[in-house]
Parts: C-alpha cells; structure tokens; sequence
C-alpha cells in the first residue's frame, strides 16, 4: 500500500533494482589519523546526507510491484559497521587488506533491503572508511558531491580481484599539453589502451596480431556543468545539475598494439581522434533517452535486460569522477586518498578512477579467473602513464 509521502523512483533508480542490473556504490576514503568512531558517527549525524531524502527513505513496493521511496526514522547504528582486526587479514600490508576486503564486498555482500540502502565500513587497523551506496540513490557525481557536502537478485559474479593504479595529476597533465586540445579524459584512455598492450605482450607474447580490438564502455555525465555540482543545486528539482543518475554510454574501441613498436604519443593521439568523434554524436544522450524510453515503455526488466546484452558484448568499463582538488577531512581526520568501484558489472574487468589533491587512483577490479594479476595491470597502466611522460619531457 502506497503511503501519502512516498516518492516514485526515477526509471534509471528502478532499473538500477533489477537482478541484471543491481549495482552498489564502493567509495573507499582512506585517513592519514587512527579513526575516532564518535567523530564520524557524529559527523555524519549532523551532515546533509541524512537531510537528503534518499538516504533517509526506505524503498517499498505497491501493490503493482512498482517502487518508491517511503521516508523513515534512521537508525545510525544499522548503518555504520566496525570492522576490527579478526575480520580483514592481519598479515597484509594496509593496501592488500583493504584490496581483499573490497574484493569481499563486491562479490558477497547484499545491501539489506529493511532499511535505507547505504552502509559504512569502519576498518579501524588500516585507517579506512568504506561507503557503500546503492546505485538507484544516484550516480557518481550526485555522490562525490554528496560526501564532499557531507565533509568538511545480483548477476552471479566471478570471483573478483582489485588492484589501484596511482596517477600523478601533474604527469597527466604534462602529458596532455603535449597534443593539442587533448584533455586528461584523452590521457586517461590513452594509458588504458597503453597499459592493456603491455599487459596482453606479457600474457600472450606473439600470441595476437597487432591491430586487435577491444571495446570497453564509458559513462558520461549529460549534466550540463562538468564535474562535480553544488549540493544545493543538484537537491533542485528545476535545476539542470539534478540529483539522482544522470549519464549516458559511450562505447569505446581500443586497439592492440606491441608496446615495443609503437611511439607511446601515438596512443594519445588516437585516443583524442576517437573521443572527439564521440563527443560530436549523440551516442551518450541518445542511449540515456532510449534507456528512459524503454523503462517507461517496455519497464524494468526489458530494459535491464536490455542494458545487460550491451554489458556482455563489451569487454571493459570504465569511469572518472573528479574529486576535490583540496585536502578534506572527516571528523577533523585528513583524508588522504578517495577511491571507488562498483559490483554486479559482468565484466572481467572494471575501470574507476576518482581524482583528488594532486593524485588520481584508479581501481582495477578484475575476474581473478581472467585476469588473475590485476597488481601487475596496474603497474602496466602506472608504467605507461610514466613513458609518455618521458617521452614528452625528452622532447622539451
């Protein structure tokens, strides 16, 4: 039975919920300070996420089957989770802990539908905070912009390894003003089709023919301001920036090339050709209006299935959110990196980048099956970035 403040979901939030489709959110914030549990409870007590209706709201069915939002009374404490040591490995280092532990909660671990759908992680030996938000509260500029505001059925899943390749953002950007009108969207596929040559000689040594394709999937922000949005305006229902998904698709060929033939430049300067061609189509609005269409139309599980065909003919994803420039804290803590991924993707392998204070991590989640050293892609990725870098500054 629908109550009188329940709120429909939107038909991206509603496709979101389907068993193909169902995603969460990992966004991994590590601190430079020991964590005091009190002070991020009281901050997030305080802070505007639990003004925000999503967070605070329950999602129910009527009697159709159709979903909304109903507004509940939060229980802080269902939400934030205390992990000590007996839970994440003892004898890893700090970074393969945490690793392990996303690993874990990617593959393993539902959101409980009796309440609103986010949790938080306290891994209080390794400093880190994991937030885990269901995909249909929104995307991921309405949640970067809601922790920046905020600080001061599944797909049956391989079992799953994550990696982080670390990017300096002035490298990035001495690469990017070597070409022309290149942006660091056009460096950061370059180091993907780069560090995935470099990977496949390692793997497959003369074992496939230079030029082979692979086609990964983009999301795209269709907001009309880049980048991250004031909270304010995305909580507008008349603004432009509005909360909630707002993306588009955006297929993406990459090619094989031997790294030890090709002018580490050139795939740069591919990679520019390829998305500037992409941003003059309409490819990214046309598969948000279509994905909108068909929900409205044919409904949710026609869609999702829809969506997940498209998921098994490419073979990666990838995505890049920009975060703050400046340092923040939670709970008077430095944060000291800001990552995130997403679960229930049928990809061997997923590509999330988060940029923050000078530094952009990307993390590498793989099908331990397939791709069974997701540390050494990383370092491929790592180490191409770090060539082109080379190569222009011995040109200067």
């Amino acid at each position: 039975m629908q109550g009188e403040d329940d709120e429909p979901l939107t038909p991206a939030g509603r496709l979101f919920l389907q068993p193909e489709m169902n995603q969460i959110i990992h966004c991994v914030i590590g601190l430079k300070k020991p964590i005091d549990v009190d002070s991020v409870k009281t901050q997030i007590q305080n802070s505007v996420m639990l003004q925000h209706p999503r967070f605070t709201s329950l999602m129910v069915r009527d009697h159709r089957g159709v979903e909304h939002w109903r507004p509940i009374k939060i229980d802080l404490d269902r939400h934030i989770f205390i992990i000590n040591n007996e839970s994440v490995s003892e004898d890893k280092d700090d970074e393969s802990a945490i690793s392990e532990y996303m690993s874990d909660l990617c593959t393993e671990s539902k959101l409980s539908m009796d309440k609103p759908l986010w949790e938080m992680h306290i891994l209080r030996a390794h400093k880190c905070i994991i937030f885990r938000i269901h995909h249909s509260l929104g995307d991921g500029i309405s949640l970067m912009s809601m922790l920046l505001a905020g600080c001061g059925e599944g797909v049956d899943l391989w079992p799953r390894k994550i990696a982080t390749a670390t990017f300096s953002l002035e490298h990035m950007k001495t690469v990017k003003n070597a070409v022309p009108n290149a942006t660091i969207n056009d460096v950061l596929f370059a180091v993907i089709s780069s560090g995935i040559s470099r990977y496949l000689d390692f793997r497959e040594p003369n074992g496939l023919q230079d030029g082979v394709q692979l086609t990964g999937l983009a999301m795209v922000n269709l907001r009309k301001q880049p980048g991250l949005q004031e909270l304010s305006n995305l909580m507008k229902s008349n603004s432009g920036a509005k909360w909630g998904n707002k993306f588009g698709l955006f297929l993406l060929p990459i090619y094989y090339h031997r790294s030890n033939s090709s002018d580490p430049l050139e795939y740069l300067k591919r990679a520019k050709v390829m998305i500037d061609r992409k941003k003059r189509s309409l490819e990214a609005h046309l598969s948000y209006k279509i994905g909108d269409l068909v929900m409205s139309t044919l409904g949710p599980k026609f869609a999702s299935l829809l969506n997940y065909r498209i998921l098994c003919n490419t073979t990666f994803t990838i995505s890049n959110v920009v975060g703050p420039q400046e340092e923040i804290m939670i709970g008077g803590n430095p944060i000291t990196f800001l990552r995130a991924n997403n679960s229930a993707l049928p990809h061997a392998l997923v590509l999330n980048m988060v940029s923050y204070a000078g530094k952009a991590d990307m993390q590498v989640q793989v099908a331990k099956d397939i791709i069974p050293d997701p540390e050494f892609l990383a370092k491929c990725f790592e180490d191409a970035l770090l060539e082109m870098k080379e190569q222009v500054t011995t040109k200067i």
